[in-house]
């Protein structure tokens, strides 16, 4: 039998590196230079938060399943 939280850490670590790695391809053909800024510190929390799912974090785990999650799938 799986462990449900191992499992939602998995897709949550997932996901972050789908966003992350989203945010890092945009920046390389990005010019505008508020744009540019406004990745920058989407990928600072990205990052963050990709820590704190290796770390445990159930709020962290959910919100990235429940909101990017949402988000990638619509993008689907």
């Amino acid at each position: 039998m799986f462990n449900n939280g191992l499992m939602n850490a998995d897709v949550a670590i997932e996901i972050i590196a789908e966003m992350l790695a989203n945010c890092v391809f945009a920046l390389k053909s990005e010019k505008d230079e508020n744009k540019i800024k406004e990745l920058e510190e989407k990928k600072k929390l990205y990052t963050i938060q990709r820590e704190k799912i290796y770390s445990g974090d159930i709020e962290t785990i959910n919100y990235v399943i429940e909101n990017y999650g949402k988000k990638l799938k619509e993008q689907r």
